[in-house]
């Protein structure tokens, strides 16, 4: 028997045969471009399918919390390992190097699998940070107060004493580690640095951390930020490169009206013509794909824009659905990703454990804010990211960290249901009804005395 949040249990294996689906469909450009056949490319997602399917399960049977809180605690100095490997562009072999992508690094590529740094560092630290909520709340920081009562000098001082304070805990387990982690992935992208902070951010709030503490927070991130932007014009681009990226993607996004004037002027072979046309083609393309869809006019396989937008089975796999689907097969997945909120929210409050509640609220803010983020990115109504559409987009390792996500979250529901379970039975035996074992146990002895 499938225990835990069934509603939760369908929106994924609904997520993941919509995936197949349109990556079955989506991915001839890819297939050309690696001189494959698409058979191939669905081969190797169905693997990594059932290996994200293995990792769900896997999460699922972890019989308590306190197993996941025991690895969550690391989750920071994991993440912290990965980031200095990543920014050192480190190459022990040719199999085992960190990789390089439109001229910055994000993966670290192992014996042949490309394994995307920033999808780890999101699951891994939002339950770092439900680990040091809960820690935070019970006083449970063994390592910190080790450090505020260390003695210096002969008159044996403690002069980090000021770290056994409530301003002190946070800032040791919640602020500078988010600070951390948000220096070392801006080298990165900055949408992913904003996004990435904006969830740990929400995190520690669900946390119950002091608001005006997050407050301060939030505003020592943005100045971060500004220091980053600062540098990159005082350097003229040299460092943080992809501040500029941003920044002509949000201001210096090319018209249409512009390309077509520049051919009519016999610009067409010119460098800058094609630097125009790379810009405008994938967003301008899934315009097309969107429109050409409507309510529901091409069908499945029917898309012609998949061999347009080089990324279509990953950035814009929205506007592939659309395409093919039209409208309605687009409110479906909004749907789904909806009723994974409500259903979340369902199983915080069902929960009784401020690390379980902290966690569940996390990974669910983490999916379904890229998951709209996405969607608003694919219909033009933000600059481009590069955020993949959780469980759908084609992928390895962002598949399966989403799949760890979606396991922990159905591991949480189904400790929060056993635990309802058991205090329904308990009240029920309060108020002199017997338990279903007791039910059961009777109806055993009457059928023995029946047939004595």
């Amino acid at each position: 028997m499938v225990k835990g949040d069934k509603v939760i249990w369908i929106v994924v294996l609904m997520l993941i045969m919509i995936s197949m689906i349109t990556i079955s469909g989506s991915t001839s450009l890819l297939a050309i471009q690696n001189k494959c056949t698409r058979l191939d490319i669905i081969w190797k997602q169905g693997l990594i399918t059932l290996a994200g399917l293995g990792l769900i399960f896997l999460c699922y049977v972890i019989p308590n919390s306190k197993t996941f809180e025991w690895l969550s605690r690391g989750g920071f100095i994991f993440s912290l390992i990965l980031l200095i490997a990543l920014d050192s562009h480190f190459t022990i072999s040719r199999d085992f190097r960190a990789v390089e992508f439109n001229g910055v690094y994000r993966a670290i590529l192992i014996k042949g699998f490309q394994v995307h740094v920033f999808e780890i560092v999101k699951v891994a630290m939002v339950m770092y940070i439900a680990w040091a909520c809960k820690a935070i709340r019970q006083g449970k920081l063994t390592t910190l107060k080790f450090f505020a009562h260390l003695k210096f000098g002969k008159q044996a001082k403690e002069p980090l004493r000021c770290l056994d304070t409530e301003w002190g805990r946070v800032i040791y387990y919640i602020f500078i580690p988010i600070l951390l982690i948000t220096g070392l992935i801006l080298p990165g992208g900055n949408s992913s640095t904003i996004f990435i902070l904006g969830i740990m951010i929400i995190t520690a709030f669900v946390g119950e951390i002091d608001p005006r503490k997050i407050a301060v927070l939030a505003v020592t991130g943005i100045a971060l930020l500004g220091i980053a932007f600062c540098i990159y014009k005082l350097t003229d681009g040299a460092v943080f490169k992809r501040i500029g990226t941003m920044i002509e993607r949000v201001s210096e996004k090319p018209k249409i009206e512009e390309i077509i004037q520049m051919k009519e002027n016999g610009l067409e072979g010119t460098t800058a013509y094609k630097k125009k046309m790379i810009k405008v083609q994938q967003p301008y393309s899934a315009k097309i794909a969107i429109h050409e869809g409507g309510l529901f006019r091409k069908g499945v396989g029917g898309s012609t824009q998949k061999y347009v937008v080089p990324v279509m089975y990953g950035d814009f796999i929205y506007c592939y659905i659309l395409e093919e689907t039209g409208l309605l097969g687009g409110i479906l997945i909004i749907l789904l990703y909806l009723s994974l909120i409500a259903r979340g929210v369902k199983v915080v409050k069902n929960c009784h454990d401020l690390f379980a509640q902290t966690s569940v609220a996390g990974l669910i803010i983490l999916i379904t804010s890229q998951a709209f983020m996405h969607i608003a990115i694919n219909l033009d109504m933000g600059p481009l990211t590069g955020q993949t559409l959780p469980l759908v987009s084609q992928g390895s390792s962002a598949f399966l960290c989403f799949c760890v996500a979606f396991g922990i979250v159905l591991s949480m529901s189904k400790m929060s249901w056993e635990e309802i379970s058991e205090e329904e039975r308990q009240a029920d035996m309060a108020r002199g009804r017997m338990s279903v074992e007791q039910v059961e146990e009777a109806a055993e002895g009457a059928e023995d005395e029946k047939n004595a």
